[in-house]
């Protein structure tokens, strides 16, 4: 009798991107068939124990086709991985309920990987979307690094109310805002839901389409391990040339001679006290290039039955205009454990803090108006080359340097989302979960304009706005899979869900200090207070349901109905039913097509259905008219807030 043992060796590699040729990190590499598996460091790099020459290698990366190398007697195997621009092997979001793969989605999903994600080091995660769903449109409505960007999905979906599409976290419908302060290295992926069938189960949040946030979490597969990260990137203007082309002393003056705006003698004095000199005031408040850095730690693992990914991260942006600037502190934590065979349960936790410093004062540098239309001849300093403390002569403007010293103001934000969740799985094919999540802000923002403030000398001002609110998000849902004569493919779900939305805010406001020192609120003059604040509520109770059905890999169609009632709309028009209908056929997997092979993939696909938009204010179904005081003499008629 005797024993043989696998040798046991360490196989070591690198694994890199095609195109670019750079390292893949945090790229799965696993044991075929076992429940054994790595990942990859910061530079690509991976070394992983096997038994036995007939081991075979998966290589997982999100956003790239999946590949496999048999081991063999190599001990170094190193990978280039390619993108896969639609995986049909890739699992994507299609609502609520499992994931599905993208060969059997009947509705429209766009997937956009971590790594693309990751590349680009911006302060809002969803800008790096750009270029790449098709007919999304992102774009940026200013320069400062804390706006949102407006994002589109096939162009605006409303005219009277908002046009931006439905955001989701792990399952929890968000606000951009909350995007916002999100760490973009924390997304496992991002799928972006756009046709009827897609859509239409989220009802009537839903017309604008709806992008799904997925974030990152460990594998059972892979050990814990400690990954850095430091990006950083460069803000740069638009092309200015023109502009700077117009900006030029001489130009100007030729101009006004051959218009006749100024006298000939106007003209000469022009020139004899100026000359040709000529101040570029762009280049003086709007910056050519700002730096941004987003440094980041995370630690994705398992340990035993449970795993979890916790991450910590740091982004911050100059403005591209003066005395701007974008500051986030950001910490997550997802945890998963399968406490039993029938029994999963979750917990995901994100905290932010962000401040935001923004140049709002509309005669200070500030891009357009009084700077676009400055004298070239003119410039911010005075006789002496120093900047001048105040307003500049001749231009309306306030200094640079007597801004910042005078005028404080910056906003601080805290953003919370906590979701739990408990999955049961009482007999296979059977899911049943329930989910309860929160998505809360606290946001504080002091304005101070000192007394020696140019604008209002011996005047100071003094401001506080705080706001605040929270939804409470409950669901549950009920699913089954169930497969009839081998071919037939049936999966229902049946679903519960309950939105509990308010805010609260509070804005109060004096002037008339005559001592920076003494600058609260309750220290203003009594006879130039004001004090206002508000209050919102509303509600979502739904009920909806899907059908899906595959028949033999080929052909497929789906059903979904949503009942929605919103406390937004009329007590006489608060439900609303939605429904669609989809169908596919996967034409590459017919007999007859499968020996082409310059068709790597055919697939055609319909669907019809409806969503709505209740992107309206809380009360606007109480909406009264309002005059102006001088109808007669030009005023107009207006839908106002209830009066109270």
């Amino acid at each position: 009798m005797g024993t043989s043992h696998a040798q046991v060796r360490t196989v070591t590699g690198r694994v890199v991107d095609a195109e670019s040729g750079q390292g893949l990190p945090q790229l799965s590499v696993k044991v075929k068939g076992q429940n054994r598996g790595t990942i990859t460091d910061l530079e690509g790099h991976y070394s992983l124990e096997v038994s036995g020459p007939e081991v075979v290698l998966e290589f997982i990366y999100v956003g790239m086709a999946t590949q496999e190398e048999v081991v063999g007697e190599r001990t170094v195997i190193d990978v280039a991985m390619k993108p896969a621009l639609e995986d049909i092997d890739q699992v994507v979001v299609v609502g609520y309920g499992s994931g599905k793969k993208i060969a059997s989605t009947v509705g429209r999903v766009s997937s956009v990987g971590a790594q693309k994600l990751e590349a680009k080091p911006v302060a809002n995660a969803m800008e790096a979307l750009a270029g790449q769903v098709p007919g999304l449109s992102v774009l940026t409505s200013s320069g400062e690094p804390s706006s949102g960007a407006v994002i589109q999905l096939h162009g605006s979906g409303s005219l009277g109310a908002v046009s931006e599409p439905l955001y989701v976290l792990d399952g929890l419908p968000v606000a951009a805002s909350t995007i916002l302060a999100m760490n973009p290295d924390d997304f496992a992926r991002v799928d972006v839901l756009s046709d009827a069938s897609a859509t239409s189960i989220y009802g009537s949040r839903a017309a604008n389409g709806v992008i799904y946030i997925t974030t990152k979490r460990g594998q059972l597969e892979t050990k814990g391990s400690v990954q850095a990260r430091y990006t950083f990137g460069l803000s740069n203007l638009a092309n200015t040339r023109y502009f700077e082309q117009i900006q030029n002393t001489r130009v100007v003056f030729d101009m006004f001679e051959y218009l006749g705006t100024h006298t000939p003698a106007q003209v000469a004095d022009l020139r004899a006290r100026y000359g040709d000199r000529t101040f570029r005031w762009l280049s003086t408040t709007i910056a050519r290039m700002r730096l941004r850095t987003r440094p980041t730690c995370s630690s994705p693992g398992v340990g035993g039955r449970t795993s979890y990914f916790v991450s910590g991260g740091y982004f911050w942006q100059q403005g591209l205009r003066p005395l701007s600037s974008y500051t986030r502190y950001s910490l997550r934590a997802n945890l998963s454990s399968k406490v039993l065979n029938w029994l999963q349960l979750g917990l995901n936790c994100g905290l932010s803090y962000d401040v935001l410093r923004r140049n709002t004062d509309s005669k200070v540098h500030k891009q357009g108006g009084l700077v676009m239309g400055n004298p070239s001849w003119l410039t911010p300093y005075d006789a002496n080359g120093k900047e001048y403390d105040g307003e500049i002569p001749g231009t309306g403007l306030i200094s640079l340097r007597h801004r910042e010293a005078n005028v404080k103001d910056a906003s601080r934000r805290t953003s919370i989302t906590t979701l739990g969740y408990l999955q049961f799985t009482p007999i296979e094919g059977l899911i049943l979960r329930t989910q309860g999540g929160v998505e809360g802000y606290y946001t504080l923002h002091p304005v101070r304009y000192l007394p020696s403030y140019v604008e209002n000398l011996k005047n100071g001002t003094a401001r506080e706005s705080l706001a605040a609110g929270a939804s409470i998000v409950l669901t549950n849902t009920l699913e089954y899979s169930l497969t009839l004569a081998e071919d037939h493919h049936f999966t229902p779900l049946l679903g519960q869900e309950y939105v509990y939305d308010f805010s609260t805010g509070f804005d109060a406001a004096t002037i008339g200090f005559t001592d920076s020192r003494l600058m609260k609120l309750e220290q203003g003059r009594a006879d130039m207070r004001s004090i206002s604040s508000s209050k919102g509520e509303h509600y979502y109770n739904s009920l909806f349901g899907r059908l899906e059905y595959a028949y033999s890999n080929r052909y497929f169609a789906d059903v979904s109905l949503r009942m929605d009632e919103s406390s937004k709309f009329g007590p006489r028009n608060r439900r609303a039913l939605f429904w669609s209908a989809g169908a596919m056929w996967r034409a590459k997997e017919e007999a007859w097509l499968r020996s082409v092979a310059w068709f790597d993939e055919l697939t055609l696909k319909a669907s019809v259905g409806t969503s709505g938009n209740s992107a309206i204010g809380e009360y606007a179904w109480q909406g009264v008219v309002e005059g102006s005081d001088t109808y007669k003499g030009g005023g107009w008629l207006w839908g106002g807030e209830p009066w109270q």
